[in-house]
């Protein structure tokens, strides 16, 4: 896509160069989702009610 960053290098602690894993756009952790959930508040059952999901894929999240 035009316009992304590409990924930077960082030096580790061994002053090895290692390459920074890029996320892709759109995806949020796990924690994240639960942090969000709890400020609504909504349980897990809850929110897969309402996104119409079955409530073992919010556990998976």
């Amino acid at each position: 896509m035009a316009g992304r960053t590409p990924p930077r290098r960082t030096e580790t602690l061994t002053d090895s160069p290692s390459e920074v894993v890029r996320v892709p756009e759109g995806v949020i952790s796990g924690f994240l989702l639960k942090v969000i959930r709890e400020q609504i508040p909504r349980t897990q059952d809850e929110l897969a009610e309402d996104l119409g999901i079955d409530k073992s894929t919010v556990q998976g999240w």
